[in-house]
């Protein structure tokens, strides 16, 4: 409606409207309107499918928004989606206080909004599928994430996909952040990759022991910067559940003291790349108890240092673990470092 217009106030415009009865209502609104300082009061509490969709995206002007500009509790499809894409000076966020979530509700929302430096919490304890996919991704200013932020027990499929990927300045995470024990698909996938500036994750940070496909799929690749992991207590592994999860972590020496895959069972494709060009690690331990072969661990530490020690469990072969290990490493049978 007022696309690429030189409006710069809005705060007066209230519709009054509580109930948003059609799809796409106020989708694209104030697209682009890159002089808008104010935002207008949006007080529905029953929303539609798409209905602030992109309304307030490239507002590459707009610094704050009121904490209570979106009231309601119960979200539509797709309801907040890219709102607030590529709104570049913004630095304060509203509250979301949601407890019912939507396919892609949140999808895309601060999406490369690289002056803001806090996060609202999200309180919704059962996700939605791809509810909060991509929606901090490059936000450049944020340093840290507040603990207790995600609190769901109850995931969906890609829920956190890439939810603060590219995020160069955090530099840790809180270690009660992700408290699921039960995981979807690709619920973490690519969750934190190329944070640069990330160090630390603690190693409580995964309880998980129920694993999904993919779950955690890319999930700190590219995390330069990182030089400890976390502990992955989960016996059974899904296809493709580790892919990728730590490759090109370049700061990454060893993993944790003792044993760091307890795996027992394992599905194709688990572990495959899942170090690969951590350039600099040289010592880890793994206490898999299945047959070891070459399609669960594809290039398992490809890429990483030329001579290290990798420590095995007893009820494994020197040939089973040489087929995954560089030709360069010590291997040692014992029960860890």
């Amino acid at each position: 409606m007022f696309e690429n217009t030189n409006v710069y106030d809005c705060s007066k415009l209230n519709t009054g409207i509580k109930t948003i009865k059609s799809g796409y209502a106020l989708s694209y609104m104030f697209y682009n309107c890159k002089y808008l300082v104010r935002v207008p009061e949006l007080p529905a509490t029953t929303l539609a499918y798409n209905c602030y969709e992109y309304m307030f995206s490239y507002c590459s002007s707009l610094t704050t928004i009121p904490s209570n500009l979106l009231p309601a509790t119960k979200l539509a499809n797709n309801c907040y989606q890219y709102m607030f894409y590529n709104c570049t000076s913004l630095t304060k966020v509203p509250n979301l206080p949601a407890t019912t979530l939507a396919n892609n509700c949140y999808q895309y929302m601060f999406y490369n909004c690289t002056s803001l430096t806090k996060v609202p919490n999200l309180p919704a304890t059962t996700l939605a599928n791809n509810c909060y996919q991509y929606m901090f991704q490059n936000c450049t200013s944020l340093t840290t994430i507040p603990s207790n932020l995600l609190p769901a027990t109850t995931l969906a499929r890609y829920c956190y996909s890439y939810m603060f990927s590219s995020c160069t300045s955090l530099t840790t995470i809180p270690s009660n952040l992700l408290p699921a024990t039960l995981l979807a698909d690709y619920c973490y996938a690519r969750m934190f990759q190329n944070c640069t500036s990330l160090t630390t994750i603690p190693s409580d940070l995964l309880p998980a022991t129920t694993l999904g496909g993919s779950c955690y799929d890319h999930m700190f690749s590219s995390c330069a910067s990182l030089t400890t992991v976390p502990e992955l207590p989960a016996t059974t592994l899904e296809s493709f559940c580790y892919q990728s999860m730590f490759s090109g972590c370049r700061s990454l020496v060893e993993t944790p003291k003792g044993w760091y895959l307890p795996a027992q069972t394992i599905g194709t494709n688990s572990c495959s790349y899942m170090f690969s060009n951590c350039s600099k690690l040289q010592k880890m331990a793994v206490a898999y108890s299945g047959t070891i072969t070459s399609s669960h661990w594809y290039s398992f530490l490809s890429g990483v240092s030329k001579t290290g020690t990798f420590y095995y469990s007893n009820n494994q072969t020197k040939e089973n673990i040489q087929s995954i290990v560089p030709s360069g490493w010590t291997l040692v049978q014992s029960t860890g470092w």
